[in-house]
């Protein structure tokens, strides 16, 4: 019984979004139809987001995340925003337009954002961010029910972050 029971738990496990993790080969398409990758940035504390351009909690997690790439970035933070939904590549443009993110902002299909946050029982909860270090390991993983976007996001964010600078 006790082997059944491991062989169950085993799958759950290897999706239940473990931290820390290695982060994943990953890239996206940006608006100028050149490619950014997670490993152009490595040395730096990278805040990957995954968005849908129509959800007003991702639209509002943008404007916290051009203020933190603002204050932070000089230290060596770096934001990297990546539309997930059906026909991003569509919406994409106008919502850079719109929110003028002061970082890159890009396309990528589902399965290949599923690798980076390891998906689990709140992989429809947008938007959904992770936090790489230095040495690329995922230290932790947001998504837009966490309690780091209540109240005054941008401070708690910061104050997170600040962490691994």
């Amino acid at each position: 019984m006790l082997r059944l029971a491991s062989f169950l738990i085993l799958p759950v496990a290897l999706f239940a979004g473990q931290i820390p993790r290695r982060a994943p080969k990953f890239s996206m398409a940006l608006t100028d139809g050149s490619k950014v990758s997670l490993s152009q940035y490595h040395g730096k504390v990278v805040l990957m987001a995954y968005i849908l351009t129509t959800c007003p909690h991702c639209q509002a997690a943008t404007a916290v995340f051009k203020q933190l790439q603002t204050d932070l970035g000089p230290k060596g933070l770096q934001i990297l925003e990546c539309a997930v939904e059906d026909d991003s590549q569509k919406h994409i443009a106008d919502f850079q337009t719109r929110f003028t993110p002061n970082f890159p902002l890009g396309w990528s299909e589902r399965p290949d954002v599923a690798p980076v946050l390891q998906p689990d029982e709140k992989l429809h909860i947008m938007p959904q961010s992770v936090l790489i270090d230095r040495k690329g390991v995922i230290r932790a993983q947001f998504y837009g029910d966490d309690k780091m976007f209540e109240g005054d996001a941008a401070s708690n964010l910061t104050a997170f972050v600040k962490r691994y600078l």
